[in-house]
């Protein structure tokens, strides 16, 4: 196998869902490329401030420990890998029906959340079987 595609899949691998752990890839888009450069020096280390919040139960996110997501020089890759490792109550409170999720990032320089639509909370939910 090329050594390219092999990267490819060992890259797509770790965005399966394993237990009690959802993947989540993020997109920094930002076509302009001095904006892009300066935002992506002043968001060194969001990787590690991403969450998921059930209620006021929240799950940190850990990010792919087999790649850097922000270089030696403090800039941010634009396409992080992440994963949220679930207790078994964190669980439950993420597959409970209508309950509010919340993903975002509490950077000090990027503070953003979404809300999850009930059906992909429940598609999701699906994954922890």
């Amino acid at each position: 196998m090329p050594v390219v595609v092999a990267d490819e899949f060992a890259t797509h691998n770790l965005l399966i869902p394993q237990d009690s752990k959802l993947s989540a890839t993020v997109m920094f888009e930002i076509n302009d490329p001095v904006r892009r450069s300066a935002t992506s020096a002043r968001l060194g280390g969001v990787e590690n401030h991403a969450f998921l919040d059930m209620g006021g139960v929240r799950v940190r996110g850990m990010p792919d420990p087999t790649r850097e997501n922000t270089s030696r020089g403090g800039k941010v890759l634009s396409v992080q890998l992440l994963k949220f490792a679930f207790a078994p109550t964190e669980i439950v409170a993420f597959k409970t029906p209508g309950t509010a999720v919340v993903i975002g990032f509490d950077h000090p320089n990027y503070g953003h959340m979404a809300v999850f639509a009930e059906r992909v909370r429940a598609a999701l939910a699906q994954d922890f079987g």
